[in-house]
């Protein structure tokens, strides 16, 4: 019963314990208190994800990878409604946002498989064959992501959640 607004923008697809993240937010909320929200929804980054679910799940890599907890949580907006009903917020709008963007350059997209893409994916990687997997996961990208016009395009996809205690 502590602030009036919570905000995070582009972050919170991080947490994966969404249900603990709405039951701590609903308690930190003063009565009318709102949430306001936006990260990475369902089909988010898709590309990204095909490519690396593939070079991870390869015979070379897989050992690495065995304990590996994936990184994200990205709903649906069904899946998040669900979530938040659960919790007892007066009133909620959740929006599902198409943010697809087309990287000018190939350098443009490997600065942004770079950071933050891979991050949670390379340290698992023995220091000796961290070039090489970024290399395979960068060609890879370049070659799914290519369009016609020498643009590269990746999908992002958002939930934006409006909710009011």
């Amino acid at each position: 019963n502590e602030f009036d607004l919570i905000f995070s923008n582009a972050a919170l697809h991080w947490v994966k314990d969404h249900n603990h993240l709405l039951k701590n937010t609903h308690r930190a909320l003063k009565t009318c208190g709102r949430i306001l929200w936006d990260f990475g929804g369902q089909g988010n980054c898709r590309h990204f994800i095909d490519v690396i679910q593939k070079k991870i799940s390869e015979d070379f890599y897989w050992e690495y990878f065995k304990d590996f907890e994936w990184p994200w949580f990205m709903p649906s907006k069904s899946q998040y409604a669900e979530l938040i009903a659960a919790v007892g917020f007066s009133s909620c709008t959740i929006e599902e946002i198409n943010r697809d963007r087309y990287f000018s350059n190939a350098a443009e997209m490997i600065q942004w498989i770079d950071q933050p893409s891979i991050v949670p994916f390379i340290q698992y990687i023995p220091r000796k064959l961290r070039e090489t997997f970024r290399r395979e996961v960068i060609w890879e990208m370049l070659n799914e992501t290519r369009q016609s016009n020498g643009t590269y395009f990746e999908t992002f996809r958002r939930i934006k959640v409006y909710a009011e205690k």
